[in-house]
């Protein structure tokens, strides 16, 4: 199940079964940090623990971070997951009558997440832009 990036909101959501747990489905989130990181409560710690996210580590990666590579004019995004039970998963499908589409359903799916990382890329400007505009 995949759901692409959208003008409204700029992320991607990717359902995947957990192979070895068939029960189970991983939900993987990119996008916009700013969208991404609030929906997060979740990150691993040093010692590759989870552990509980705040507000003051969410403001610090959003804050600082994502400005610092913004200004270099880096293309930024952030990454997230969450696993659920199949079982789960349908039952939310049920409850929005199979509208896949529905903004509230992507926006239940991408709740309580694990903080994974952010990281910019180098977005240059391609050389046809000004012949374009």
């Amino acid at each position: 199940m995949n759901f692409p990036y959208s003008t409204h909101e700029p992320m991607m959501i990717v359902v995947r079964e957990v192979s070895n747990s068939p029960d189970l489905v991983r939900i993987y989130v990119k996008g916009a940090p700013e969208l991404i990181v609030p929906k997060c409560e979740k990150f691993y710690n040093n010692q590759f623990m989870l552990d509980d996210l705040n507000e003051g580590e969410k403001s610090n990666i959003l804050e600082n971070h994502i400005v610092d590579m913004a200004t270099r004019g880096h293309k930024v995004l952030s990454y997230a997951y969450k696993e659920m039970q199949l079982s789960e998963l349908n039952n939310m499908i049920e409850d929005f009558q199979n509208d896949l589409e529905h903004p509230d359903f992507k926006q239940e799916l991408a709740t309580d997440l694990v903080y994974l990382v952010t990281f910019g890329l180098e977005d240059p400007i391609r050389s046809t832009v000004t012949e374009s505009i």
